[in-house]
């Protein structure tokens, strides 16, 4: 990890703002890389000096605000970065589908049956991070990442609700790949009432974080040009770069 800022530090540019930045890279470990640049402004980085909601009233318990739907909107949009970083740094690469045979649809309900499951998984030493998602029946199941292979006849037994499956890309292929797969259903769950006032994803205890380090970049091709010099020192493979907007993001993996 040291090395990694180490490499972030000789890669910077001269003439950046001292205490400022733009730039915000994540290291996931063996999962790769993956940064946003801000366009339009830059913040400090001292803790503390961030411009806050000073003087703002606040909300009284129970009232949604004026912009709930674009908050909570971009609060899954975040939720599917930690999801996906979560995988990522963890190795959460073997994707399980876990259904009810009678059409669950209380989220309440399936959850609590989820949780009694997951001590089976805990007491395997199983990490884990699930996603839920209505079939069109209107029954609750769940997508379900590890990081080892199980046994399908232990995992259904263990289950017990119905039918257990396995998903998504290729059965303990890279983690990148089941990273994509899970945060489809977040960004799916946008306009989905039926989960509003409940944790977007579950996941266990004892899962590892990535690094984060701030940096600046003085525009969008010094940008790429720093997550490309990175990725190249590193041998990983451009994964996605998107341009243009308040925004730009850079993401690269093991080839």
């Amino acid at each position: 990890m040291n090395a990694w800022r180490s490499d972030v530090e000789a890669s910077e540019r001269p003439g950046a703002p001292v205490g400022w930045s733009n730039t915000r890279l994540y290291l996931c470990g063996q999962g790769g890389i993956e940064a946003v640049r801000a366009s339009g402004h830059v913040w400090r980085d001292q803790a503390g000096a961030r411009p806050g909601a000073g003087g703002q009233a606040r909300r009284r318990p129970g009232v949604r605000s004026a912009d709930y739907e674009q908050h909570r909107a971009a609060n899954l949009r975040k939720a599917a970065g930690r999801v996906r970083r979560y995988v990522k740094v963890n190795g959460l690469r073997y994707l399980w589908s876990l259904t009810f045979q009678a059409n669950e649809s209380d989220v309440g309900v399936a959850d609590r049956a989820f949780w009694e499951f997951s001590r089976w998984l805990g007491a395997q030493g199983v990490l884990w991070l699930a996603v839920r998602e209505f079939q069109k029946r209107g029954a609750v199941h769940y997508h379900l990442a590890v990081d080892r292979f199980l046994s399908h006849t232990a995992l259904a037994a263990a289950w017990g609700q119905g039918y257990v499956f396995v998903t998504g890309p290729a059965h303990g292929g890279k983690p990148g790949a089941a990273a994509g797969y899970l945060t489809k259903y977040l960004v799916k769950e946008i306009d989905d009432k039926r989960f509003v006032g409940r944790h977007s994803y579950l996941r266990c205890a004892g899962l590892a974080v990535w690094e984060v380090e701030d940096t600046f970049t003085r525009s969008e091709e010094e940008f790429i040009e720093l997550m490309a010099g990175l990725a190249d020192l590193y041998g990983w493979a451009t994964s996605y770069c998107r341009r243009g907007g308040e925004f730009q993001t850079y993401g690269a993996g093991p080839p």
